[in-house]
């Protein structure tokens, strides 16, 4: 009689795969500009919103500043109140260089290198820090639970957001249920036909 441990030997194959963790890869990252840095930032949240205040400018209203919005670096307009959104940002922690500043599992820092150019580095989960950016900076403002980040690039005289363009696809704990199940059945009608054939 013919045995079922291939399909066997095939299912705790998938199974150890689905178990074991992850490579540790760097995520990927787009900057692009905000405008100049004569404004004030003011927050992002959890989608990637990033509003910046200027007092000295008025939205239509003369006794009241202007907040504008952006949302992946491209500007979705401005308003003389403060936009209603659920901030989600570590801020204004990493000013006097080295520093850092971590939102969950994400970290923003800014290192010093012996000839005084400042570097911006991002990491996040186990990955090494990975450098984004060389040049003069007035601090990194903020980062959020996607690990978006906004700074002050002084060199550029501008804002500055790195948008984290990774997406992790973590499988969820129904779907490799539903594959494992798939697998056992498949063996169970495996071994049955090698059953029925002798």
């Amino acid at each position: 009689m013919k045995s079922s441990r291939p399909c066997c030997v095939a299912l705790l194959a998938v199974i150890a795969l689905f178990a074991a963790p992850a490579a540790a890869r760097a995520d990927t990252y787009e900057i692009v500009g905000l405008g100049i840095d004569n404004t004030q930032f003011y927050g992002m949240d959890d989608s990637g919103h990033v509003v910046l205040y200027a007092s000295f400018f008025s939205c239509g209203n003369p006794s009241t500043g202007c907040y504008e919005t952006f949302l992946n670096g491209v500007s979705t307009g401005d308003t003389d109140v403060a936009p209603a959104l659920a901030w989600d940002f570590t801020k204004g922690t990493c000013v006097v260089k080295p520093c850092s500043i971590t939102d969950g599992n994400k970290t923003a820092s800014i290192a010093v290198d012996p000839v005084a150019e400042e570097d911006l580095f991002a990491s996040s989960g186990a990955n090494p820090p990975q450098l984004l950016l060389t040049t003069g900076f007035g601090g990194v403002f903020a980062i959020n639970s996607l690990g978006d980040i906004v700074f002050d690039n002084g060199t550029a005289d501008e804002w500055e957001e790195a948008i984290d363009l990774t997406t992790a696809a973590v499988p969820e704990p129904a779907s490799i249920l539903l594959l494992a199940t798939g697998l056992l059945g498949a063996c169970v009608l495996y071994r049955r036909r090698l059953n029925l054939s002798f």
